[in-house]
């Protein structure tokens, strides 16, 4: 009987100690990519989804915000992008119509490995063409992806928008990614900068994709709700030929900031 009761006790020991060594076992990195894909056009003006999508594949996103999107338009033979960079790609395609064009709509998508469990579609300014944000709840983080105006005022406004949207979750973790028209020494990055932390490397350009300059594509992390992201890995891939811009990544894990230790 005590030969049973200790075995028992052994083996209830060994769970707990098992619970805790899983429990302490680092989660793996989320990785995001954004890529403005120019609606599946290269640098030689030629339309081919292929080309985009292998570098997304190569890339093996959680998720990948996409810029410049044409749904069943003429100009792109009445194809739907978003279904085609989907279907190449193996991932879960969401669409946000931007505005209505030449016979469909242009506007943005994510591509996601997992569904996400709620999509809203909001409109951002955007006066020379109007924006879009979508917001995607997953069961542990939000992931927002946009396009932002090539005007700085709407911009700022859009920004306005977008962290407004972020404080509303108070204690998940929240990224933003998008090509958002803005160089990191401008008036936009700063404001961002003051809810949100960059996560992709901000010194590399990335646009345009054949002799890259200038850095307008990011991924970002929202600070406001408690979350704190350490990145793993960063960078821009090179991609000198499939659209005009080349996609940034980042690979991040992210969990409840800790309060500072009383010294």
């Amino acid at each position: 009987m005590m030969r049973y009761m200790g075995l028992v006790f052994f083996c209830l020991l060994g769970g707990a100690l098992l619970t805790k060594a899983v429990a302490r076992r680092p989660a793996r990195p989320l990785r995001i990519v954004s890529y403005n894909v120019r609606g599946g056009m290269g640098m030689d003006g030629t339309r081919d989804y292929e080309r985009a999508s292998a570098v997304i594949r190569a890339a093996r996103p959680d998720i990948c915000a996409l810029q410049e999107l044409d749904s069943m338009t003429r100009r792109n033979g009445d194809t739907d992008a978003l279904r085609e960079f989907a279907h190449r790609t193996g991932l879960h395609g969401t669409f946000a119509r931007a505005i209505a064009y030449d016979g469909g709509a242009y506007g943005i998508g994510l591509l996601s490995k997992r569904r996400p469990k709620r999509v809203e579609r909001l409109p951002l300014p955007g006066r020379e063409e109007a924006r879009t944000l979508i917001v995607a709840e997953f069961s542990d983080y939000v992931v927002l992806a946009t396009h932002l105006s090539l005007t700085p005022a709407d911009q700022l406004s859009s920004v306005e928008l977008i962290d407004s949207v972020a404080a509303s979750y108070p204690g998940r973790a929240v990224f933003l990614a998008g090509d958002l028209n803005c160089p990191p020494d401008s008036e936009v990055f700063r404001a961002l900068r003051q809810r949100f932390v960059p996560l992709n490397d901000t010194r590399l350009p990335s646009w345009p994709a054949d002799d890259p300059q200038d850095t307008i594509d990011y991924i970002w992390g929202y600070t406001g709700g408690g979350i704190s992201y350490r990145v793993c890995d960063n960078g821009v891939i090179d991609a000198p030929d499939q659209s005009d811009h080349r996609p940034v990544f980042a690979e991040v894990t992210y969990g409840p900031r800790q309060p500072d230790k009383e010294r």
